[in-house]
């Protein structure tokens, strides 16, 4: 019987041995494998979102403005920007269609037609000795470090008095007869004063007589039923409504060229009616001229093209087009003709500031005329060149 035997071999070697042959299975070689390079991708970039920064409201800017208020330099350039934002009169920009008022010519003619200097309000005056000629509406800072006085209201109260609340010690008064004085309080409110009894230094615990004592806000907020609009109240310090530092003429805006809100307007006599934003009265005219009402808005008439054009001087021309494009608010009564306006007040810079005044410099550098007798020393740029009362009307109520 013959057996065989198979063999199942991948690889087979086959070698001569005694007596026949020898088989082997060898092992598999084992195959070389070149390793395919894995590609390497670059990872995803994770999108870098830059931080959306938050919106500042009018509010907020209105906010940060006052806040940099520093007492003894010249109010920022923000106080003509930015306070009291809001819908308002303040800085609603007249339309081409605004209509005069039905008697605005005769007004007109009965204020300005005698001709002469029929506007002043860009006057500075030479040194602190001078404040008893100072007029206008200083404003302050407080912080909660300064004393704490209660202001008692004297005369017209219909606020009441203000206790508590934080003066700066050296803040000093509008040195004319209306004793004007405004703090910004660390609470947010605006303390407004007229006839303030007294000067610096104020003392910690003070109570301090003032004829008027009004809070309101620069905001745009309502702080009482008393706000009417942004800028005006009722009971105010002044009989036209309007909040300090409102239509203000600043050195900064002049130093800009550039003012966006009303000027607050001041004529010798009113009529015995008023229109809003007014709320009530002031020195009513006695020599039966056609008298303009408290509250009303004069525009200077021609445009801004004809204001460029035209050969008045720098600082008359960045007037003309804010009374153009915002109008001029009469807002109070006072001095003996014409028309006033209200540039800003030098009692923080007497109070607290130091070296060259800085309203004295830039009358100086801008050939402002230096007016000096026995008893005044001041700069004045006279605005004769606006050219009244050809050039001014009374817009009706509303515009």
């Amino acid at each position: 019987m013959t057996l065989a035997l198979v063999i199942t071999c991948l690889n087979v070697v086959v070698s001569p041995v005694s007596g026949g042959v020898s088989v082997d299975c060898a092992p598999i070689p084992s195959p070389i494998i070149t390793p395919v390079p894995i590609p390497t991708v670059p990872p995803t970039p994770v999108p870098t979102i830059a931080p959306t920064p938050m919106p500042v409201s009018a509010a907020q800017a209105a906010q940060a403005c006052v806040a940099s208020v520093a007492n003894g330099s010249p109010l920022p350039a923000c106080v003509g920007r930015d306070l009291f934002p809001g819908p308002g009169p303040y800085r609603q920009v007249i339309s081409a269609g605004a209509q005069p008022a039905p008697n605005s010519a005769a007004m007109v003619q009965a204020y300005f037609g005698g001709g002469g200097n029929t506007v002043t309000g860009l006057m500075w005056h030479n040194g602190a000795a001078q404040a008893t000629y100072s007029y206008g509406r200083p404003l302050y800072r407080a912080s909660t470090s300064d004393p704490t006085v209660t202001f008692h209201c004297a005369t017209y109260c219909a606020m009441g008095s203000a206790v508590g609340v934080h003066l700066p010690a050296h803040a000093k008064p509008e040195g004319g007869s209306d004793s004007h004085l405004a703090v910004y309080e660390p609470d947010g409110t605006l303390l407004d004063l007229w006839g303030v009894s007294g000067g610096p230094p104020w003392a910690n615990g003070q109570t301090i007589s003032a004829g008027t004592v009004a809070i309101s806000t620069i905001d745009g907020t309502k702080y009482s039923s008393n706000d009417i609009a942004p800028a005006f109240m009722r009971n105010a310090i002044v009989a036209g409504g309007m909040v300090t530092p409102s239509g203000v003429i600043t050195l900064a805006e002049l130093q800009a060229g550039t003012i966006q809100h009303e000027l607050y307007g001041v004529l010798s006599c009113v009529a015995s009616s008023w229109v809003p934003p007014a709320t009530q009265g002031a020195r009513t005219c006695t020599d039966g001229r056609p008298a303009i009402p408290l509250g009303s808005l004069l525009q200077y008439v021609p445009d801004g093209a004809a204001i460029a054009a035209s050969s008045m001087s720098a600082e008359s021309k960045i007037i003309a087009l804010a009374a153009h494009t915002y109008g001029i608010r009469i807002a109070d009564t006072g001095g003996s003709s014409g028309l006033m306006l209200q540039a800003e007040n030098q009692a923080s810079f007497w109070a607290y500031g130091n070296g060259a005044d800085p309203f004295i410099a830039y009358a100086q550098a801008h050939g402002w005329n230096h007016v000096v007798n026995s008893s005044v020393d001041r700069y004045i740029h006279p605005l004769q060149d606006l050219g009244l009362p050809d050039n001014i009307r009374v817009l009706a109520p509303g515009n």
